[in-house]
């Protein structure tokens, strides 16, 4: 399965990768957002899962939600933030997040997500 971690943080997309990658059968390809075009990215490699960081410096993550879930062969997508509070779980899923996730608290949990969808899709 491909994954796509989209995070401006370079220490935090580095140690969520190295996790991601042990999973069996899980591929990941981190980016800072703001060194490639996200939807045409997706749309040639077409990933399974997108995480993508909802808190980026540079803003506009749930915007690029939404265009995620706009193009042909749209991923899972899921969200992180260290906010985790119920309204902004709740715009997250609004714009198509499937799967919101506290970055700091929830690392385990979406570790074990993205081991679910991976064993799903083998299926």
């Amino acid at each position: 399965m491909h994954v796509l971690l989209l995070d401006d943080a370079r220490e935090l997309r580095e140690r969520y990768a190295e996790a991601l990658e042990e999973l069996p059968g899980v591929e990941v390809d981190a980016f800072d957002p703001d060194t490639l075009s996200v939807i045409r990215e997706i749309e040639a490699r077409r990933p399974e899962v997108v995480i993508v960081d909802v808190q980026m410096a540079r803003g506009g993550a749930l915007g690029l939600i939404h265009d995620i879930k706009a193009v042909c062969y749209p991923p899972i997508v899921i969200a992180l933030s260290s906010v985790s509070s119920r309204v902004y779980r709740s715009r997250c899923r609004q714009v198509g997040a499937e799967f919101f996730f506290d970055k700091v608290r929830e690392s385990e949990a979406l570790l074990q997500t993205v081991g679910k969808i991976q064993h799903e899709l083998e299926s």
